[in-house]
This record gives C-alpha cells, structure tokens and sequence, in this order.
C-alpha cells in the first residue's frame, strides 16, 4: 500500500495527443480513450514518463525505479505510482463567450471518487444535479446565454441557471488566481464552466477534439511521399486534466530518502511547464503542472 498521495492537474497550453498508433476509424491516429466511456484520458505510464523526464536530481532512480537495462533494474520498484490523467473540463466554442468547458456528472463523480482515494480533504464538492435531459445544459453566469438558450458548435440548449458561487471554491483549488497567469482563467472558468448530460459530453470530447492533417515532404523534390498523408487527433488547448500520485518510502537500500512525504515533495517540485504525449518538436503536448 502506498502511504502519501496528491491530485495533479494538467492545464493544456498547445493541443496535446498522447496516441494509441494507427487506427482502421476516420482518423488515422487518434488519441487514448476510456474503453467504456470513450472519454479521452492519458495513460499513467506516459503521465509518468513525462515526469521522470522532467526530473533533474541525482535520486530519479529511488523515486521512478531503475532505467530499464540498468544494472539494477530487477533489484527494486519505483517508489512513486502515477494514475491516468482523466478530463475533468473540456474547451468547446460557443456561440456567446468564443467558447465554454463543459463537465458532467459522471466526471465529478470520478473526481469525487478520487480526491477520497488520495484523502484530499480540502475540497467540498459542489452538490451537481444533472440536466434533466439531453435537451438542457447547466450555466452559471448568463453571459453565455441568448434568450435563455446556450449555443455549443451547432447544438442549442435550454439553460438553466444555478448559483455562480457553486463551483468558486473547487476552480480556486484547480486554477489558483495566485498564479498571476492564471486569473484570467480562473474568472473565465466561473463563468463559462457548464453541466451537460452524461452522453452529451461522450459526444462532444469524441467529436470535438482537434484533427489536424500532416504530410512527410521529400526533400529532393519537393512534394508530399507517396503515402504520406495522415491524422492526428488532439485534446485542444485548455483542457484540464487530473492525475493522481501515490508514494511510498524509497524501496533502494541506502536511500537518501527516509519518507513518502519526502518522495512526494520532490515530485511536486515539478509544478510549471512540461511536455506530455507527441510531436514536441512541433511544439504540441505542453502543459502547465499544478497540485492540489
């Protein structure tokens, strides 16, 4: 059993794609996905990559394990365990306000689930109601409204309005506005944060990530290889995701670690700018790190 734990979040600053390789459906890489919801997600193992990559020390091997191929790699475990990144809001545009995130109750039901798990006590979760169909959608701030009607892509909805102050205390946890280049984002989540239905935001993260085409160009002459023509999904910028980290005390003997709560500080000593998933090189996966 581990004895620490913590909630990471990932804020996404350029369209991210963590992938599962070629793909028979429209897009020929798409990005990973929940097998029973669809909802997309990134793996713990790439979640813990990016960390251990970002890791500077000289203790990397107590905390993440040994390299693979290393002398010591059967003589101890990691002393960290890194769960998948799930998406807690999602970016779609709109009508009024350029765009919105949407959330629903299935999703803070997970999230509940999980601050209890990491026994992350500081949060109250708001008590969230579902739409009472497909057909509504939850908004608190009416500046994303028009006639009591929401617009997301080319879908209307009946709005509902609830207390604006109901999410204030969960969005200052997740987007600090001490972080001075977050309280843009901090204001705008409060008031374009939305609840739609479970299926509604199974259909909007399944069909409103980004596509991007990308070609391989020959060098010699000039225009696209024969084949070389392809997709790429990607979570668009602004989504926010959530992980959880477990730790225990470091399994080397000898370690200049005594405790979990020393492995997790260290851990969150990652808590800017990293790069998760593919295509770095052309700028995409950069997120910001923040704890809860």
């Amino acid at each position: 059993m581990f004895d620490k734990s913590a909630i990471g979040i990932f804020i996404v600053e350029s369209p991210l794609h963590c992938g599962t390789g070629q793909d028979v459906g429209v897009v020929d890489q798409p990005i990973q996905r929940e097998r029973h919801t669809n909802y997309p997600r990134i793996q713990g193992s790439e979640v813990k990559g990016s960390f251990r990559r970002y890791y500077k020390n000289s203790d990397i091997e107590e905390i993440f394990g040994p390299e693979e191929g290393g002398e010591e790699e059967d003589k101890y475990a990691s002393a960290v365990s890194f769960g998948d990144a799930r998406v807690l809001f999602f970016p779609v545009k709109s009508l009024k306000g350029t765009y919105v995130w949407i959330t629903c109750q299935d999703v803070l039901d997970k999230f509940s689930r999980t601050l209890k798990m990491a026994n992350i006590n500081s949060i109250t979760m708001p008590s969230i109601t579902a739409p009472p169909d497909d057909e509504s959608i939850i908004i608190y701030d009416s500046s994303i409204s028009v006639n009591e009607r929401v617009v997301i892509e080319e879908y209307m909805f009946n709005a509902q309005n609830r207390n604006p102050n109901e999410f204030a205390s969960l969005i200052d946890k997740i987007v600090p506005s001490s972080i001075t280049e977050y309280s843009y984002l901090n204001s705008g989540l409060k008031k374009k944060l939305c609840i739609v239905s479970d299926d509604n935001f199974k259909e909007f993260t399944t069909m409103s990530t980004e596509v991007i085409t990308r070609i391989n160009v020959d060098n010699d002459t000039g225009v696209v290889k024969s084949g070389a023509l392809w997709t790429e999904e990607y979570l668009p910028t602004d989504t926010i995701l959530y992980f959880p980290v477990f730790a225990v005390k470091p399994r080397k003997v000898g370690s200049s670690i005594s405790t979990a709560q020393d492995v997790l500080g260290k851990i969150k000593t990652i808590n800017s700018y990293i790069q998760v998933g593919g295509n770095e090189t052309v700028g995409k996966g950069y997120v910001r790190v923040n704890w809860i």
